[in-house]
């Protein structure tokens, strides 16, 4: 079986059964951000190194250089939201029907907004500011009124992301938005979408051929867009099955629903929804791919086993029959990420003692070191990621707290 892994993923690319059958396009951001290694990307059969993520002729060429090899491609696999675009192209190129489609869809939020509002989905009201124009407060105010949140079209996940409460805020949020817009990135168009009161929740699930392998529901501790102020808890918790069913058979109907919209049959896919006070779901965004942060070893503690292995073999192999479901193992788990409080240099980390005799921390990833030069809520790598299991939901709220409040990495301003 032969796939294209379109962009780097160290982990989608490790769990490949035959990476000498198989294809791998990165771009100069890939190159320069992950630095790939040379003898990882060696055991492809082609490696493709384009200019950036969405070049239409060098992605085109790839398909045809692809299908001058007689190469039938089972499956072209996006690695993050960033290759959406160029993955749903190549693959439309390369006969899956719909992709291209899908990609914009699923990447563009005003379309995606449009397209599951027009089936009847409730979600937030918005407003579209293009790539160059300018937007009309006037209209703004009449359709959304205040407050509102100013956002990339194409998203940065929650990154260039800011709330506006009045048209002064209006005009300062939408040069803010722009101006924090970076490479991989590159659309200026905006959407402005009525604020939605409730609290926030993010799915995740594996799909193949319309089924779930698994299906967890996970509320953030605070609302993403609630990051820019103190005492900002990063990270979510993951809803019991048993402590919420009718939460569960709600957004499982949701997100059917929301499949149908966006021909979703296979592979992960990361929905964020609200609550509202009245017990309401409110739709909020999908992306078809796994979701960031700690949220893939946070499953991966959930269920006992790598579910990016999973989703690799169904589209390696691509079964005649629907695999079993995953079975859950931990009990009540949640995911945490330590940020930097200022920019500048790290001073100080969690002692990796600490972290290993902590009862309740069932694996961590630690990516600074003292010395390092780092950026409070600089991506793409997170300074300490977290993963917290307990076998009851006090359990897990004291663990969460007392992480939260004892788990620190310093930094001093550079002179």
């Amino acid at each position: 079986m032969s796939v294209v892994m379109f962009k780097w993923d160290k982990d989608y690319i490790h769990h490949l059964e035959k990476p000498n059958e198989s294809y791998l396009v990165l771009d100069e951001y890939d190159i320069k951000t992950y630095n790939p290694s040379p003898e990882v990307i060696s055991q492809f059969r082609k490696v493709y190194v384009i200019s950036n993520n969405d070049s239409l002729e060098e992605i085109a060429s790839i398909a045809v250089d692809i299908q001058c090899d007689d190469s039938s491609i089972d499956a072209v696999i996006p690695n993050g939201e960033f290759g959406v675009y160029g993955a749903g192209y190549l693959a439309q190129l390369l006969g899956f029907k719909g992709r291209l489609k899908q990609a914009q869809a699923t990447r563009d939020k005003r379309l995606m907004k449009s397209q599951v509002k027009a089936r009847g989905i409730a979600t937030a009201n918005y407003c579209s500011v293009p790539h160059s124009g300018e937007c009309n407060p006037e209209q703004i105010e009449r359709q959304l009124g205040y407050p509102v949140v100013v956002k990339p079209a194409n998203g940065a996940g929650s990154r260039a992301t800011f709330i506006a409460r009045d048209r002064n805020e209006l005009t300062r949020c939408i040069q803010l938005s722009r101006d924090s817009i970076r490479p991989p990135t590159h659309s200026k168009s905006l959407i402005i979408e009525q604020m939605i009161q409730g609290r926030e929740y993010h799915v995740d699930a594996l799909w193949h051929k319309g089924e779930s392998l698994f299906f967890t529901i996970s509320q953030y501790f605070d609302n993403r867009i609630e990051q820019v102020h103190d005492g900002f808890m990063d990270g979510a918790q993951m809803v019991h099955r048993s402590d919420a069913p009718s939460l569960y058979q709600q957004i499982e109907h949701l997100h059917h629903q929301v499949n149908d919209v966006f021909e979703i049959e296979d592979g992960f896919t990361h929905l964020e929804f609200f609550l509202t006070p009245q017990g309401d779901p409110v739709f909020s965004e999908i992306a078809t791919r796994y979701g960031g942060g700690a949220i893939v070893p946070m499953l991966n503690e959930k269920f006992g086993v790598d579910v990016i292995e999973q989703a690799v073999n169904l589209a390696e192999r691509r079964e005649a029959r629907s695999p079993d479901k995953l079975v859950e193992q931990a009990q009540y788990v949640a995911w945490m990420i330590v940020n930097v409080e200022q920019d500048g240099i790290v001073t100080s980390i969690p002692e990796q003692e600490r972290l290993n005799e902590h009862k309740h921390i069932a694996s961590y990833e630690m990516n600074v070191q003292v010395g390092d030069r780092v950026k409070k809520g600089c991506h793409p790598v997170f300074p300490l990621k977290i993963i917290l299991t307990a076998n009851s939901q006090s359990e897990l709220n004291s663990a969460m707290a007392h992480c939260a409040s004892t788990l620190k990495i310093c930094t001093r301003a550079e002179l």
